[in-house]
C-alpha cells in the first residue's frame, strides 16, 4: 500500500538533524510536502535508506562503510547539480518535472 506524504504528516517521517529525506517506492510525496522539505533545506533521495556501520566517517576503517558514505555524498552532489541545471539553465520550474528528470538521470548513472 502506498503512503501519501503531505504537509500534515511530513514531520512523522523526518529524522531530527538529518538533511536527507529517503522516499522509497511505497511513498507518494505531495507538492506541499516537497515545498516544506525544500524550505527546510532537506534533499529528497529516491530509494531505500542505506544503513551505515554507525561510525563517524573519519573513524571508519571499513572500506564498505567509506564507499557507502562517498557514494551517498556523490549521489547528493550529482542530484543537486542536475536540479540546479534544470532550473537555472533550462528554466524548468515545475518541481515534479525536475524530480522526475533528476531521478531518471540518476537511475541511468547507476546502470
Amino acid at each position: 500500500m502506498k503512503k501519501l506524504i503531505t504537509k500534515k504528516n511530513i514531520d512523522e517521517y523526518l529524522v531530527e538533524g538529518e538533511n536527507k529525506f529517503y522516499a522509497d517506492s511505497s511513498m507518494i510525496i505531495s507538492p506541499g510536502a516537497k515545498d516544506i522539505l525544500r524550505n527546510k533545506g532537506i534533499v529528497i533521495i529516491y530509494g531505500d535508506r542505506k544503513e551505515s556501520c554507525g561510525k563517524d566517517i573519519y573513524e571508519c576503517k571499513e572500506v564498505s562503510c567509506l564507499d557507502a558514505e562517498k557514494k551517498n555524498d556523490r549521489y547528493l552532489n550529482i542530484a543537486s547539480t542536475i536540479a540546479r541545471l534544470l532550473t537555472q539553465e533550462f528554466r524548468i520550474t515545475d518541481a515534479e518535472m525536475v524530480e522526475e528528470i533528476t531521478s531518471k538521470v540518476l537511475n541511468k548513472i547507476e546502470e
